[in-house]
């Protein structure tokens, strides 16, 4: 029999040997993997608990952390305000720390500010009020600045180079200038007050430059006193009486009416009263009165040595 192309059936090639049950491939495609979801759920959450604890742990160390830093800051605000500062040269550092140059030319400046203001009529007893407003204001910032280290770091940046270095965490010494100037205005004739004041001005700030630079080369009178100190205190003492009552007094006499010294009047000379002016200087800069600031005690007694030898010339 002869089939067309048409009509002529396909044979079909069967492997009766094949058992599906033994093909890795189908086993595997047809193989359903069972998940557990209450394990999958509790392992999840236990990996995010997991994770929550260390966060806390990070973000209490990070804490920790953060409180020593500013436990350190403030302790190094505390005892050294000024350590955050801009570094300076060596030279800078010793002209404004060591050597007090810019203080020192404040001190002196106080002196001619003094002369000014007697020459222009101001008196000395109507100016005592303003000196206390100004004890006021400066205490008032010590105990804030004593009280709040950061504020005593913006203190001691701002005005620092004309505070001893002791004062960072004291009380300022023109506190006990000004307490001094008080009670010297109060009990003191003006030109016994001018004469107080140029002395701290002038006299202690040579005793104090030359001490400290040649107080080597001579004798110590104490601890912290040489002779050639004294001298200079001496000497400046006596230029600035003279200059004040030698000069100034006569060129404006206006001013001089109510003068405890009047040399018509008194048997002490200028050239006396300068020596003495110039022992007083040396005495009174010398006088340590239990650790009392000496911005405090030198116009005290020097306004209490000078009147008394006044007097004793009437």
């Amino acid at each position: 029999m002869s089939y067309s192309n048409e009509t002529r059936p396909i044979r079909r090639m069967v492997d009766d040997s094949y058992d599906e049950s033994l093909d890795p491939d189908y086993t595997l495609s047809n193989t359903t993997t069972v998940l557990n979801d209450d394990d999958d759920d509790d392992d999840i959450e236990s990996d995010i608990d997991s994770d929550l604890d260390d966060d806390k742990d990070l973000l209490k160390d990070l804490q920790n952390d953060n409180q020593s830093l500013n436990n350190i800051t403030n302790d190094t605000l505390k005892n050294d305000p000024i350590s955050d500062s801009p570094t300076l040269p060596s030279h800078f550092y010793s002209i404004i720390h060591k050597h007090e140059l810019p203080r020192k030319l404040f001190h002196i400046s106080i002196g001619f500010l003094t002369i000014y203001l007697h020459i222009n009529g101001y008196k000395t007893k109507n100016v005592w009020q303003s000196n206390l407003l100004a004890v006021i204001i400066i205490f008032s910032l010590d105990l804030l600045r004593f009280n709040w280290p950061y504020f005593n770091h913006l203190y001691c940046l701002t005005v620092g180079f004309l505070m001893r270095e002791r004062e960072i965490n004291s009380i300022n010494g023109v506190i006990y200038f000004q307490i001094g100037l008080i009670l010297t205005f109060i009990f003191q004739k003006q030109d016994v007050s001018i004469m107080s004041i140029l002395l701290l001005s002038w006299s202690d700030t040579a005793a104090s430059t030359i001490g400290r630079n040649f107080g080597y080369l001579s004798p110590k009178i104490s601890n912290s006193k040489s002779l050639i100190g004294s001298m200079a205190a001496f000497i400046t003492g006596m230029f600035s009486c003279y200059l004040f009552y030698g000069i100034i007094v006569p060129k404006f006499p206006q001013y001089s009416i109510d003068f405890e010294y009047n040399p018509l009047n008194n048997q002490i000379n200028l050239l006396t009263l300068s020596l003495l002016s110039g022992f007083i200087a040396s005495l009174s800069e010398g006088i340590d009165i239990i650790g009392i600031d000496d911005n405090l005690t030198i116009p005290l007694l020097s306004g209490i040595f000078l009147s008394n030898v006044i007097k004793l010339g009437k």
